[in-house]
């Protein structure tokens, strides 16, 4: 791996290593919502803070930004092309999370005894 590609992994990691922008993702594979709906959904996160994080994916292509045009205060958030690809990605966690949380099962146990 070059240095340019190493740069690119360690930021894409970075970014996605924080639990904020994995929920976000996962919020909002479904479709659009809007700012106060996903600050809900974060348990009444610190709007500074999302503010902060929902920028931060829009600049990196994962989300789309709209602002209704009839009410420039009504700002949508949607997973872009490319946050959709990560779907994938956030469903494997989530299930080495279901299969792992618990501790080794029994034939993981018994296979290494």
């Amino acid at each position: 791996m070059n240095p340019s590609e190493e740069h690119c992994q360690a930021e894409t990691l970075k970014l996605l290593g924080d639990y904020t922008t994995l929920r976000i993702i996962d919020f909002l594979r479904d479709g659009e919502l809007r700012f106060t709906e996903l600050q809900r959904a974060l348990g009444d996160a610190n709007s500074v803070t999302l503010t902060k994080r929902l920028k931060l994916l829009e600049a990196a292509g994962i989300l789309d930004r709209r602002e209704a045009t009839f009410d420039r205060q009504s700002v949508t958030y949607s997973l872009s092309n490319v946050g959709k690809g990560l779907l994938p990605v956030l469903r494997e966690i989530q299930n080495f999370t279901r299969r792992f949380h618990a501790g080794p099962s029994k034939t993981q146990t018994a296979s290494r005894g």
